[in-house]
């Protein structure tokens, strides 16, 4: 488990981009934490992996202050960043060489993966394109089946084909005892995927709820004409997409991109409705 208790932190003189930031990501759950660029997510990242310090309050995973980067620690999660520099090795010397820091490393799994997102484990990691640099780390990541998976923007580079392999890959990935966080504002990359999202907005977390509870309380679909119930309603060719109250109403398919465009938007009522004690 991820727990990130009275957080704060900036850079230099600035703003404080988190204050008092406190949220939790339990194990067995794909999370989106998804939000504008410069909302806060890839730096929450890397909070969270130690490769920043929070100037007040504690980041755990797994039980270990993230900060102090212990070996223990450091087996138990992997992270993919969006820019990266790889060393000039054949993808299966990297596995060899890299993959002996995880226990529980799998190197046919990682093969295996390889062959899946169509890569050549002999091939130079430097001669790669950016994307088959994210496919590799993404597979190589996969296979250290480290407990806390952290995924910064991992679908950028991607071409469609790629995108919906990634998809598949990351479905049959999930376990009980693994935690994935994926961090992107490329949310139709994420629907169908993730099982709880957490949107971040000017370093706040503004909505943090599971898919299953959204499609409970909210139906998303379109409409010719607005009656005035619409929590967001938005102008497509022909009339109006639209979100409203469940009132007991059959579930549907929770829309991702239309979700944060009415909770970031000024005076949701979206965000009013689902706060509400009601």
């Amino acid at each position: 488990m991820i727990a990130i208790q009275n957080l704060k932190f900036r850079y230099g003189k600035q703003a404080w981009l988190f204050d008092d930031l406190n949220t939790k990501f339990e194990m067995g759950k794909i999370y989106g934490l998804l939000g504008r660029n410069g909302a806060g997510k890839t730096t929450l990242l890397k909070l969270i992996s130690g490769l920043r310090y929070a100037h007040q309050g504690r980041v755990e995973v797994a039980g270990y202050d993230s900060r102090r980067r212990l070996p223990d620690m450091l087996q138990k999660i992997f992270m993919v960043p969006e820019q990266f520099r790889l060393p000039g090795m054949k993808a299966v010397e990297y596995a060899n060489l890299y993959g002996c820091f995880y226990q529980k490393f799998d190197f046919d799994g990682f093969a295996g993966l390889m062959e899946e997102f169509e890569l050549d484990i002999q091939e130079k990691l430097t001669e790669m394109s950016y994307g088959k640099k994210k496919k590799f780390l993404i597979s190589f990541g996969l296979a250290t089946n480290a407990e806390v998976l952290l995924l910064d923007e991992p679908t950028n580079g991607l071409d469609i084909p790629a995108k919906m392999k990634f998809r598949k890959i990351m479905a049959k990935s999930l376990t009980n005892n693994r935690l994935v966080v994926i961090s992107t504002h490329q949310v139709k990359d994420i629907e169908g995927l993730i099982d709880h999202v957490k949107f971040i907005d000017k370093g706040r977390i503004i909505l943090d709820k599971s898919l299953d509870e959204l499609a409970d309380k909210l139906v998303f679909t379109t409409v010719s004409d607005l009656t005035g119930q619409e929590l967001y309603s938005q102008k497509i060719f022909g009339g109006w997409q639209v979100i409203l109250p469940a009132s007991g109403q059959s579930s549907s398919m929770v829309d991702l991109e239309i979700l944060f465009t009415a909770a970031i938007a000024k005076d949701s009522k979206l965000l009013n409705f689902l706060n509400s004690k009601n």
